[in-house]
């Protein structure tokens, strides 16, 4: 059975089905490790003598029905606390420095 394209959208538009849209690949990260990487201080050693000699941070994705959120966490080693946190809807250096 042949038909064109147009015979195709009209027939699935009568009845009521929506094409998958293919959305194209989107880069996040660089492999290419062009930059100088931060020294690892810590080296594995997650323990520490007294409170703030040594901090811990990360960063992560929280997907949302209005988009994705970007929290920040800077954990106290020895107290295993949260020293400080910021949360964000766009992911730069400001929501490192405001945790």
């Amino acid at each position: 059975m042949a038909c064109c394209l147009n015979t195709v959208a009209k027939l699935m538009h009568q009845a009521q089905i929506m094409p998958k849209a293919i959305r194209r690949y989107r880069v996040t990260t660089d492999s290419r490790n062009t930059r100088q990487a931060s020294p690892n201080l810590v080296d594995r050693v997650f323990s520490a003598d007294r409170p703030d000699a040594c901090w811990l941070s990360d960063i992560t994705y929280i997907p949302t029905q209005e988009g994705w959120l970007y929290l920040a966490a800077i954990l106290d080693l020895h107290s295993r606390a949260v020293v400080g946190w910021s949360m964000s809807k766009t992911l730069d250096c400001r929501l490192a420095v405001d945790a």
